[in-house]
């Protein structure tokens, strides 16, 4: 449902994907019926009308067409389409998700160096399982600390 829009939108916002195309759904089965006017109570032997809420929150109260009918319907009007393209793949720099500390906003992972961690600030971009992609900030065969990160601070010395 709406976490899916939030967890798309952090992830354009951080850097770690340009598009994202999301979707979900909200646990809508346990969506209660509702009657209207009840609140005076209701004359013995009449059933109330109920509204089914579920039905009505899936409904386009412009076009009175379920969400998938009015999907449908406008890809056909408009035809649309969807196209995916995946670019060429180029060599990357990848640390382990574990190794990346996010602090306000600034995305950082701490450099090994004579034995002390130095703090580098990072640009990320796609993840792949337990592996994020570095664009800026690293290069190739730099030591990242990748334990007990969130105790880290810059200058720190550590045991290797």
């Amino acid at each position: 449902g709406f976490q899916a829009i939030i967890n798309a939108a952090e992830q354009i916002l951080t850097g770690q994907a340009s598009v994202v195309l999301c979707g979900g759904m909200e646990a809508m089965s346990m969506a209660p019926h509702v009657i209207h006017g009840l609140r005076d109570g209701a004359k013995f032997g009449r059933s109330p009308a109920m509204k089914d809420l579920l039905w009505e929150c899936l409904t386009d109260t412009y076009s009175g067409l379920a969400m998938a009918q009015t999907a449908e319907k406008l890809g056909e009007q408009f035809d649309a389409t969807v196209r995916i393209t995946q670019s060429k793949s180029e060599p990357t720099i990848l640390v382990p998700s574990t190794a990346v500390r996010t602090d306000g906003g600034v995305i950082k992972v701490f450099v090994i160096q004579d034995g002390r961690a130095m703090e580098k600030l990072i640009q990320i971009g796609d993840t792949e399982n337990d592996l994020i992609q570095v664009k800026q900030g690293l290069t190739e065969n730099e030591k990242v600390a990748i334990t007990n990160v969130e105790q880290l601070f810059d200058g720190v010395s550590v045991r290797q």
